[in-house]
């Protein structure tokens, strides 16, 4: 990547996370990776473009391990090598990459409920479809073997997806994330969701 565009890129996530996208200015980011309004036009076009730039950079990582861990290997009749180890995979690299890139994880969080209407939530929406749908074919895939989950698979990917938000906002709330057990959490988290799976 190019140095001034990646330092304008990395100016700008601290400004976004901890303002928000309406309260942070073009001019500000300029100041803060001191470069030019014209320098910054040139690479991104213009406030949206940054931060949809911003955004496929942060996130492609994420969604290559996400996609990744999302590809269903059934052995509907061994419980330990099934459905429940691979949710404890896919809770634990959305948990990884919140302690790499928690800035950018706080925003994309806070973003999840921004208004409708809103600039922020038009150029985010793509996102969290992307990653609601990945794990929708997740769990397509799994209820071609467990019947019980047919017809339930977006509901399914929402709430696993809702207690692995939690656990990430309380990974960014931990003031020292060494006692933050990530594999203990994870492990609880997935127990309690397949708990609710299996009494469907």
């Amino acid at each position: 990547m190019d140095g001034t565009k990646e330092k304008i890129l990395t100016a700008s996530l601290p400004l976004f996370a901890l303002k928000g996208y309406d309260a942070t200015g073009v001019q500000e980011v300029s100041d803060a990776a001191a470069v030019s309004k014209p320098t910054l036009y040139y690479y991104f076009g213009n406030k949206q473009g940054l931060f949809r730039a911003l955004w496929e950079c942060h996130a492609a990582p994420f969604f290559r391990n996400f996609t990744s861990a999302c590809i269903y290997e059934p052995h509907p009749s061994v419980y330990e090598q099934d459905v429940f180890p691979q949710l404890c995979t896919i809770a634990k690299i959305w948990l990884d990459f919140t302690a790499a890139d928690p800035l950018f994880v706080r925003m994309m969080l806070s973003l999840e409920f921004a208004p409708l209407l809103s600039e922020a939530f038009s150029l985010t929406k793509d996102i969290f479809e992307r990653r609601t749908g990945i794990l929708v074919r997740f769990f397509t895939a799994v209820s071609r073997s467990h019947g019980n989950m047919k017809g339930k698979e977006s509901q399914l990917a929402k709430s696993f997806l809702a207690l692995a938000d939690s656990l990430a906002a309380d990974l960014l709330h931990t003031a020292d994330g060494r006692n933050f057990n990530t594999a203990l959490l994870v492990s609880a988290m997935v127990k309690q969701f397949m708990h609710g799976i299996f009494s469907l």
